[in-house]
């Protein structure tokens, strides 16, 4: 993951946005945190932003570790963040998996 703090922090400050399109979206708060913390697919967004996903593999290898629940995958599976590394700006859920 692109960790520009050195703190290596898993807990994101969720901007009001970020948290208003979640509500709307029914984005849950531990899925936000599983990407942010997990997401190894990043994609310059611009403006010193990345777009934050998780892929197939690193998906694969977190349900054989058992860090998440197979219900939890399949809602993570689609969800992209845009997050500078400390902050998430928005989240969404794509239209397929990566």
């Amino acid at each position: 993951m692109h960790k520009t703090n050195s703190a290596q922090t898993t807990h994101a400050f969720i901007c009001t946005h970020a948290l208003l399109r979640g509500q709307q979206r029914g984005i849950k708060q531990s899925d936000r945190e599983i990407v942010f913390s997990h997401g190894d697919r990043e994609k310059n967004a611009g403006g010193g932003l990345y777009r934050l996903s998780i892929s197939s593999r690193q998906m694969r290898l977190l349900l054989d570790r058992k860090i998440i629940a197979p219900s939890q995958a399949e809602r993570c599976s689609r969800l992209t963040l845009l997050t500078d590394g400390w902050k998430i700006v928005t989240n969404y859920r794509t239209s397929r998996t990566h």
